[in-house]
């Protein structure tokens, strides 16, 4: 779980988020194996995340600056959004995916909440996304992958709580 008050931002130097499928749906296989062998293995790779703690004289939100790993990050987040959507509205999984890796709840300013900050572009549509509001990008890859995982839980084995364990 995310800490409150922590925030992922991805510098102006970083490359656009650009996954394609075949990256999703072997993210997606490593989490649904990940499941399968929760008890008989004690951890699983799945790559690095490197940052540089932009906050460490300031006070309020953690200003985590990613370096390396901002893909693999912006795409488990797409993920849980796609696995928050399909849940029941009363889950506590649910809630727990909001209040855990979506927002900073104690955050005052509404435009400061989210707990990841992707470059401009594609910022623009994962707010859209966060928001539920309507997203005219249909190209964007934040876009297509958030609904190529939606398609890969309805024909997973696994139900959405048990691919949220593997996460």
């Amino acid at each position: 779980m995310l800490e409150d008050k922590v925030r992922f931002n991805i510098p102006v130097y970083q490359r656009n988020y650009e996954w394609r499928y075949d990256q999703c749906k072997q993210l997606f296989s490593d989490i649904e194996q990940i499941y399968f062998d929760r008890e008989t293995r004690e951890s699983h790779f799945l790559g690095t995340i490197v940052y540089i703690d932009s906050s460490l004289y300031s006070i309020g939100i953690n200003q985590l600056v990613i370096i390396d790993g901002q893909q693999r990050l912006t795409t488990v987040i797409l993920l849980l959004k796609a696995i928050y959507d399909m849940l029941d509205e009363d889950s506590n999984y649910r809630k727990m995916i909001y209040k855990s890796y979506f927002i900073n709840e104690f955050e005052k300013d509404e435009d400061k909440k989210l707990k990841l900050w992707l470059m401009e572009l594609d910022d623009a549509i994962f707010i859209k996304m966060m928001k539920n509001q309507e997203i005219e990008e249909k190209e964007s890859s934040i876009y297509k992958n958030y609904n190529y995982f939606r398609e890969l839980l309805e024909n997973s084995d696994l139900s959405l709580e048990e691919i949220y364990m593997g996460v």
